[in-house]
Protein backbone atom coordinates (compact mmCIF):
# COMPACT_ATOMS: atom_id res chain seq x y z
CA UNK A 1 0.00 0.00 0.00
CA UNK A 2 1.37 3.36 -1.01
CA UNK A 3 1.69 5.97 1.76
CA UNK A 4 0.08 9.33 0.97
CA UNK A 5 0.37 12.73 2.57
CA UNK A 6 -3.04 12.25 4.22
CA UNK A 7 -1.95 9.01 5.92
CA UNK A 8 1.30 10.59 7.18
CA UNK A 9 -0.43 13.46 9.01
CA UNK A 10 -0.54 13.12 12.79
CA UNK A 11 -3.93 12.58 14.47
CA UNK A 12 -3.90 16.08 15.96
CA UNK A 13 -3.61 17.62 12.49
CA UNK A 14 -6.88 15.95 11.40
CA UNK A 15 -8.52 17.01 14.68
CA UNK A 16 -7.36 20.60 14.17
CA UNK A 17 -8.76 20.66 10.63
CA UNK A 18 -12.08 19.33 11.92
CA UNK A 19 -12.19 21.95 14.66
CA UNK A 20 -11.44 24.73 12.17
CA UNK A 21 -14.23 23.51 9.88
CA UNK A 22 -16.67 23.43 12.82
CA UNK A 23 -15.68 26.95 13.89
CA UNK A 24 -16.15 28.19 10.33
CA UNK A 25 -19.63 26.67 10.30
CA UNK A 26 -20.48 28.50 13.54
CA UNK A 27 -19.32 31.83 12.12
CA UNK A 28 -21.49 31.32 9.03
CA UNK A 29 -24.45 30.19 11.18
CA UNK A 30 -24.15 33.31 13.36
CA UNK A 31 -24.57 35.48 10.28
CA UNK A 32 -27.77 33.69 9.29
CA UNK A 33 -29.31 32.70 12.64
CA UNK A 34 -30.23 34.86 15.59
CA UNK A 35 -31.24 33.75 19.04
CA UNK A 36 -33.14 36.28 21.11
CA UNK A 37 -35.42 36.59 24.11
CA UNK A 38 -38.93 38.00 23.74
CA UNK A 39 -39.42 41.23 25.65
CA UNK A 40 -42.87 42.74 25.76
CA UNK A 41 -46.46 41.57 25.57
CA UNK A 42 -47.39 42.27 21.96
CA UNK A 43 -47.23 38.63 20.84
CA UNK A 44 -49.11 37.02 23.77
CA UNK A 45 -50.37 34.25 23.73
CA UNK A 46 -48.13 32.93 20.93
CA UNK A 47 -44.88 34.31 22.38
CA UNK A 48 -44.56 35.25 26.03
CA UNK A 49 -42.06 37.65 27.59
CA UNK A 50 -38.98 35.57 28.38
CA UNK A 51 -39.54 33.03 25.60
CA UNK A 52 -36.39 32.34 23.62
CA UNK A 53 -36.72 32.15 19.86
CA UNK A 54 -34.56 31.30 16.88
CA UNK A 55 -34.77 33.55 13.83
CA UNK A 56 -33.16 33.03 10.45
CA UNK A 57 -32.04 35.84 8.22
CA UNK A 58 -34.45 36.30 5.36
CA UNK A 59 -32.99 35.87 1.91
CA UNK A 60 -33.26 39.07 -0.14
CA UNK A 61 -35.86 37.57 -2.46
CA UNK A 62 -37.24 35.13 0.12
CA UNK A 63 -40.97 34.55 -0.02
CA UNK A 64 -43.14 36.09 2.66
CA UNK A 65 -46.58 34.71 3.47
CA UNK A 66 -49.53 35.94 5.50
CA UNK A 67 -49.33 34.37 8.95
CA UNK A 68 -45.52 34.28 9.19
CA UNK A 69 -43.93 35.78 12.29
CA UNK A 70 -41.13 38.06 11.17
CA UNK A 71 -38.51 40.30 12.72
CA UNK A 72 -37.50 43.78 11.63
CA UNK A 73 -35.90 46.90 13.05
CA UNK A 74 -38.43 49.30 14.55
CA UNK A 75 -39.19 51.76 11.71
CA UNK A 76 -39.57 54.59 14.24
CA UNK A 77 -35.77 54.60 14.54
CA UNK A 78 -35.48 52.88 17.90
CA UNK A 79 -33.03 50.17 16.65
CA UNK A 80 -35.11 47.54 18.50
CA UNK A 81 -35.92 44.25 16.84
CA UNK A 82 -39.68 43.81 16.66
CA UNK A 83 -41.48 40.49 16.14
CA UNK A 84 -44.91 40.63 14.52
CA UNK A 85 -47.19 38.48 12.38
CA UNK A 86 -47.79 39.33 8.72
CA UNK A 87 -51.47 40.15 8.31
CA UNK A 88 -51.46 41.19 4.66
CA UNK A 89 -49.25 41.49 1.60
CA UNK A 90 -50.06 43.96 -1.16
CA UNK A 91 -47.38 44.25 -3.80
CA UNK A 92 -44.20 45.13 -1.94
CA UNK A 93 -46.07 46.36 1.14
CA UNK A 94 -46.29 44.18 4.24
CA UNK A 95 -48.75 44.86 7.04
CA UNK A 96 -47.72 43.42 10.41
CA UNK A 97 -49.64 43.15 13.67
CA UNK A 98 -49.07 41.75 17.12
CA UNK A 99 -51.18 38.95 18.55
CA UNK A 100 -52.15 41.09 21.54
CA UNK A 101 -53.62 44.10 19.74
CA UNK A 102 -54.09 46.11 22.94
CA UNK A 103 -50.35 45.91 23.73
CA UNK A 104 -48.87 45.99 20.23
CA UNK A 105 -47.17 48.77 18.32
CA UNK A 106 -47.41 47.61 14.71
CA UNK A 107 -48.52 48.70 11.23
CA UNK A 108 -51.55 50.36 12.79
CA UNK A 109 -49.05 52.84 14.31
CA UNK A 110 -46.17 53.07 11.82
CA UNK A 111 -47.91 51.96 8.62
CA UNK A 112 -47.02 49.11 6.26
CA UNK A 113 -43.42 48.02 5.77
CA UNK A 114 -41.62 47.35 2.55
CA UNK A 115 -40.68 43.71 1.97
CA UNK A 116 -37.01 44.71 1.97
CA UNK A 117 -37.41 45.90 5.59
CA UNK A 118 -38.20 42.38 6.83
CA UNK A 119 -34.84 41.01 7.99
CA UNK A 120 -35.74 37.88 9.97
CA UNK A 121 -38.21 34.99 9.93
CA UNK A 122 -39.16 33.02 13.03
CA UNK A 123 -37.87 29.45 12.89
CA UNK A 124 -39.10 28.29 16.29
CA UNK A 125 -39.43 28.97 19.96
CA UNK A 126 -36.81 26.81 21.64
CA UNK A 127 -37.43 27.75 25.27
CA UNK A 128 -40.66 28.77 26.97
CA UNK A 129 -40.58 31.51 29.60
CA UNK A 130 -40.80 30.10 33.11
CA UNK A 131 -44.36 30.21 34.39
CA UNK A 132 -44.88 32.17 37.56
CA UNK A 133 -46.00 29.93 40.37
CA UNK A 134 -49.13 30.89 42.18
CA UNK A 135 -48.62 30.94 45.91
CA UNK A 136 -51.38 30.12 48.35
CA UNK A 137 -51.66 32.91 50.87
CA UNK A 138 -53.12 32.02 54.22
CA UNK A 139 -54.94 34.86 55.90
Amino acid sequence: MEETLATRRPWWHKALLGLMAAMGSLVVANQFLLRCEVDGQSMIPVLLPGDRVLLRRRRPMGTLRVGMIVGFIDPRGDERLLLKRISSLQGTEVTVVGENLAASTDSRTFGPLEQRDIDWVLVRRYSRAPLEKEHDHET
